[in-house]
Parts: C-alpha cells; structure tokens; sequence
C-alpha cells in the first residue's frame, strides 16, 4: 500500500514536467557518478546539453533520507530522483522558482547503491547537492472514498484518510473506509392505505460494520399506490461512493365481502366494494373453511365488476367465500390479501 500511494503521490508532482529537444549524452554514467556521503555535499549542473546529473549513495543504515538542491533560477524546472542500480524509481520530485525547497526523500535500505538524478527542462543549473536524514513533513491530506459497484464487485474498492509527508510519500492512516457492500430494510412489503410507504434502511461495509447514515442518502419512488416501489440509498461521495437500489412491495388493501347469496339453484352470488387502485378481482370458493386445494377453485373478475356468480355448485352444500384485488405492475401481479371468509349453503 506505501509503495503505490508512494508512486501515486510522485505521479501527481510529474504530469506537467516536460522535458524538451532530443537526447544528449549524460554528463555522467552510474559508473562514473560522484559518491556523497550523509551530510555533505557534492557539485551539480545540468544544462541544454547535459541535462542528468547521477550522484551514487549508499546508505549505512535502513532509513529515510532526503537530498536537498539549492535554489532554482527563473524560467527553469528541474527534476530530481532517487532511483536504484535497475533505474527502479524509488521517489521523484520536480521544482521551479516558485518552490521554496527542492527536497527528495525516500526510505533506503542499508548498504544498498542508490542514485540521486537532477534533470532539467534544458535550462542551466548549477546547486550544490547534500543528503541528510529526512524528518518527515506531514501536511498534506487526501482522502481516498471507498468505492460500490453495483454491477461489478471487482472495482468495489476500500478508502481512506491519509496524511503524507511532503517529500517522501510516508504517510499516516487518519481513517479506513471499508467498501459498502449491502443494505437492509425494515420491512419490504406494505399494504396500500393512502400514504407514502418508508421504512428504515441500514447499510454494512464489506466487514459488517453499521455505516453512519450520515455518509448516504435515502429517496423513495413510486412508493404511495399498490406496485412496486423503489428505495434508492445514494453514498455521499466524500468517504463512500456508489448506490443502492431495493424494490418495495405495496399489496393493495384488504377487500371484504359485502354480500353473499344463493338466490339461484347451485348458484352463488358475492358483492364486494370497488377499488379504483387494482388491476382486478380474484374470487375463490370451497367446501373446505380450510381452503384445501382440492377442494378450492379461484376465478378472476375484471376490474370493472364488483360481483361475480358462480354456478353449477353442490347443491344443499355449504360453501366458503373469500375476494381480493391484485394490481399489475412490471408485468407481475401484486396480490391483495384474502378477505376474511364468508359461507352460504347454495340452493337445491
């Protein structure tokens, strides 16, 4: 994790450094690089046709240290880095006139050849260079939000708060930010009464920890009539990023029998109350109280009656009635409940 913050951080100071003309011969070869020990110091220069300057260092002890650069002329940027014998590049720093230390600084182990690179952008520069141990410098705050996708749990991605040191990328954890991962409702299924239906929303990161509701948002859509609802919770984008999406279920409310008659022979008749929110009726009647399905038959009923007569019953059998509504909603039925029962011993 230090290594690619590390990177990351030198990337930043690098996207305006631009070196420009064509490659010309190095002022110096690693073979040929002046050594520098800790706390003294060794003549620089670079200019339009030497522009890298190599100083060898090796450290005694594993630790972190900075080389320091004079002040830099007007119109001039420079670049300095730390590199090892593979031109692995440890830490990288750039400068001009403006800046007010031209400091480059990273964690070296002891008895290992490292090489201190100044660059220009072809300008002439001269400074003395001198490496010393680095005290770190930490003023410089990123926070990184942690990342859900929804579509993808491979980008969801962990964050944080750090505080860097100016020079070397050395950085302190101020926070971790664990990834979203799941939200869970109260409840997902209500019944239609003329209101707005919420319910209360908790969100977990991918370690089970409770998120505090203050780093999201909770909206609501199409959540007052039978149907399906949507509950949307929205990360705030500062320490968390993504959203979330859970369907609500809105029945239609609960019908009841009005009347119930057998006027006609093997014939029976109910009544109920019209619902102007439904898609239709269903009616099921038995000569079991329990309902059992064999001994049950379920007709529907469009939306425009509110009575449906059944024949061709038992007659002198008793029968149980019961109604609801459903509404259609993406294409799917959305059930009321039954009504409570009802029972009428059908004509001869």
């Amino acid at each position: 994790m230090k290594k690619l913050l590390s990177v990351l951080f030198s990337a930043v100071m690098l996207v305006c450094f631009i070196f420009g003309g064509q490659a010309q011969a190095f002022a110096n070869t690693k073979k040929t690089a002046p050594s520098i020990q800790l706390y003294s110091a060794v003549s620089a220069s670079v200019n339009y046709n030497e522009k890298k300057y190599l100083i060898k260092f090796v450290p005694d002890s594993t630790g972190y240290y900075e080389f320091i650069c004079t002040s830099i002329p007007q119109n001039t940027m420079v670049l300095g880095s730390i590199v090892d014998y593979a031109d692995e590049v440890i830490m990288q720093n750039t400068a001009d006139a403006t800046s007010t230390d031209f400091i480059v600084a990273a964690e070296l182990t002891a008895n290992v050849t490292y090489y201190f690179e100044l660059e220009s952008d072809g300008t002439p520069y001269s400074t003395n260079v001198v490496v010393r141990a680095h005290n770190h410098s930490f003023n410089v705050t990123q926070t990184y939000p942690a990342v859900y996708d929804a579509n993808d749990s491979e980008l969801c991605d962990d964050g944080g708060s750090y505080t860097f040191c100016a020079y070397c990328g050395e950085y302190i954890t101020n926070a971790t930010y664990f990834a979203p991962s799941m939200i869970k409702t109260g409840a997902d299924t209500f019944t239609y009464n003329g209101k707005k239906k919420t319910t209360s929303v908790t969100v977990y990161d991918r370690v089970g920890n409770v998120i505090a509701p203050s780093n999201y948002k909770v909206s609501y859509k199409s959540n007052l009539n039978p149907g399906f609802a949507t509950v949307t919770v929205a990360m705030n984008g500062v320490n968390y990023v993504g959203t979330f999406t859970k369907t609500l279920t809105i029945k239609p409310k609960k019908l009841s029998i009005s009347s119930l008659k057998s006027s006609k022979s093997k014939a029976l008749t109910v009544k109920w109350k019209k619902d102007s929110k439904v898609s239709g009726y269903q009616v099921r009647y038995s000569t079991s109280k329990k309902f059992y399905k064999s001994k049950t038959k379920t007709v529907n009923v469009s939306k425009k009656s509110t009575s449906k007569t059944v024949s061709k019953l038992k007659g002198k059998k008793k029968y149980y009635v019961q109604v609801r509504s459903y509404k259609t909603s993406a294409g799917k039925k959305i059930y009321s409940d039954w009504s409570k029962a009802k029972s009428v011993a059908v004509k001869k």
